[in-house]
C-alpha cells in the first residue's frame, strides 16, 4: 500500500513537472509573438525580477502559471490508471498519457499561433487588446493561451478514457 502511495504521488510530481514544462515552452512560443504581453503585464503580474525581462521570464512565467494545472490533469489521468493490473503497468499507462496531453497541447499551440498570424490583425483583435502595444500580437498570445488549455483538456479526457479502456490488455 505505502509503495502505490509513492507511484501515486510521483505520478503527480511528474503530471506537474510536465505542466510546467508546458507552460515555460508556450511561453518561449508566445514571447515571440507578443513582447509587450509580457512587459505591460505578465511579468508585472508575477513578480519577475527586471533581470529576467526576456526570454527567461517569459518561462518562468510559464512555469508559476501552469504547474498547478498538472495536479488536475494529473488527477484525471491517473484515476483510470489505478485499474492497471499492476504497479508498473499503472506507471507505465500514466507517463503515455501525460505526454500523450504535452504533445497534443504543444502541436495546438503551434497549429493556434500560425493560425493567429494568418488571420488576427489589427481590425480583428477584441477591444480589450488595446491596452498593449500590439492588440494584434496580445490577441494572438491569447488565441495560442486558449487553445493550448483546451487542448490540454480534451487530449487529457481522452487519454484517460484510453488508458481505461486498455486496462486488461
Amino acid at each position: 500500500m505505502r509503495s502505490n502511495a509513492l507511484l501515486v504521488t510521483a505520478c503527480l510530481l511528474i503530471a506537474c513537472f510536465l505542466a510546467a514544462l508546458l507552460g515555460a515552452l508556450q511561453n518561449l512560443l508566445t514571447y515571440s509573438v507578443s513582447r509587450s504581453w509580457f512587459h505591460d503585464w505578465k511579468f508585472s503580474q508575477f513578480d519577475i525580477p527586471s533581470a529576467l525581462h526576456g526570454r527567461a521570464g517569459a518561462s518562468l512565467v510559464g512555469l508559476l502559471a501552469t504547474w498547478w494545472l498538472g495536479l488536475i490533469l494529473g488527477l484525471v489521468l491517473l484515476i483510470p490508471c489505478l485499474f492497471q493490473p499492476t504497479p508498473r503497468r499503472m506507471f507505465s499507462a500514466f507517463l503515455k498519457a501525460a505526454l500523450f496531453v504535452l504533445a497534443a497541447a504543444l502541436i495546438a499551440e503551434i497549429a493556434a499561433a500560425l493560425w493567429g498570424l494568418a488571420r488576427i490583425n489589427s481590425e480583428t483583435a477584441p477591444g480589450w487588446t488595446r491596452v498593449f502595444d500590439d492588440p494584434a500580437a496580445a490577441a494572438r498570445v491569447q488565441f495560442i493561451n486558449f487553445i493550448g488549455y483546451l487542448a490540454a483538456a480534451c487530449a487529457t479526457i481522452a487519454a484517460a478514457a484510453y488508458s481505461f479502456h486498455r486496462r486488461n490488455h
